[in-house]
């Protein structure tokens, strides 16, 4: 956990670090029963997707602007912001799996709750 720690509060961008104590006290608020088992590899690739490239301005674009094309500029923006946050995921990742690997599953967990519970599995 003290790993963890440091990496939220000296490495991780305030946006991030923000995100993730949201993801862990909403999926402890939802009750969540199994939030230390072990994702499968599609329910992680699943909320990795989600995380990372579904709730970003794409989603903005889908809800709020539909009739928004998606041109060089947009699309500039999404990929910034998608790089940045599987970089910031990945990063996470490597550091918790190697020091604390429930607390990731955790968040696994509480984020496929919120968001994938219904998406495919195959």
């Amino acid at each position: 956990m003290e790993y963890f720690s440091k990496y939220l509060t000296e490495i991780a961008s305030s946006d991030f670090r923000q995100e993730v104590i949201g993801i862990l006290t909403m999926g402890v608020g939802l009750g969540v029963s199994n939030l230390q088992i072990k994702p499968s590899e599609r329910e992680e690739g699943n909320v990795i997707t989600a995380y990372c490239f579904r709730n970003t301005i794409l989603e903005d674009i889908h809800a709020n602007a539909p009739e928004t094309t998606l041109d060089n500029k947009v699309m500039k923006e999404l990929m910034i912001e998608s790089s940045s946050k599987v970089t910031a995921w990945l990063k996470m990742r490597d550091l918790l799996m190697e020091n604390a690997e429930s607390i990731y599953f955790i968040i696994v967990n509480s984020y496929q709750v919120m968001y994938t519970q219904h998406w495919n599995k195959d």
